[in-house]
């Protein structure tokens, strides 16, 4: 038994337990997304694209984002 949590636009749309959908007839085919600690490749794509996504908010002259930036979100420990 799982807890399934559906998000859309940072709303809650659906928080159930697997057992419950199985009941009436939902499959339920758990797909596991491993943490970011482990898959460090994907931190520079990511920051990339939350920089992009969020350069509007930012302040004046912040058009790219640095070396070091991007050198300390990999360094960053991401312990549970």
């Amino acid at each position: 038994m799982h807890n399934i949590v559906l998000v859309d636009d940072e709303k809650t749309i659906l928080n159930v337990q697997s057992d419950a959908l199985n009941e009436i007839g939902f499959n339920i085919v758990p797909i596991r997304i491993p943490a970011l600690r482990e898959r460090p490749d994907n931190i520079e794509p990511l920051a990339h694209h939350f920089f992009k996504t969020l350069r509007g908010k930012l302040p004046a002259g912040s058009d790219k984002l640095s070396g070091e930036a991007l050198a300390i979100l990999q360094a960053f420990s991401m312990v549970r």
